[in-house]
């Protein structure tokens, strides 16, 4: 089954009335398109990445989405890709130091 992965569906910095689906504390702050590309890839989930869609509640906001292919509930399909980005923010930052 495909299942569609806005951005802003784990972005903390939305409400849920802008379109956040996952508690705050799931969430992460500001997640761009090829990180959410890259967990989904990382977690198996066969991404495809569409770069220029916009989200309709953000339709002047190019943010691209992902499709995912994986039988696993849409909720916690948002909650792993948002902890696999979560973890290679760490990888990244502990490679600056």
């Amino acid at each position: 089954m495909s299942t569609m992965i806005w951005p802003i569906y784990i972005d903390r910095n939305k409400s849920r009335g802008e379109g956040r689906k996952v508690s705050l504390d799931n969430g992460v702050a500001g997640p761009k398109l090829k990180e959410v590309y890259q967990a989904a890839k990382n977690l198996k989930f066969n991404p495809e990445m569409e770069e220029d869609a916009s989200y309709p509640g953000e339709w002047y906001n190019h943010s691209g989405r992902v499709f995912v292919e994986t039988p696993i509930p849409k909720k916690n399909i948002l909650i792993a890709i948002s902890e696999e980005i979560k973890v290679l923010r760490n990888r990244k930052q502990n490679k600056k130091r």
